[in-house]
């Protein structure tokens, strides 16, 4: 189940997204973030796995779908194609 769950957040961030978030349920999260460098001369594809808790923003998530009375994406990963703040 674990092996999945990584295959599914690494993937789209070695696609070249910013960061990929799979929730396996409301007390794990598995995470791949891609560390933020410009440089054309860069050739290696760098990545930190995350698997644990979730976070501060991530639990304000969970928190606002239960508000809403909607589920909590469980099956697909979310994709985040930019790094906050940048323009």
């Amino acid at each position: 189940m674990l092996d999945k769950a990584i295959n599914a957040v690494v993937l789209p961030v070695l696609a070249g997204a910013y960061q990929a978030t799979l929730f396996v349920s409301k007390y794990q999260v598995v995470r791949a973030t891609r560390p933020f460098r410009h440089s054309r001369r860069n050739l290696r594809d760098t990545l930190v796995l995350t698997v644990g808790q979730p976070n501060y923003a991530e639990r304000i998530f969970i928190k606002r779908c239960k508000r809403k009375h909607e589920r909590l994406p469980t099956g697909k990963a979310l994709i985040r194609e930019t790094r906050p703040g940048a323009s």
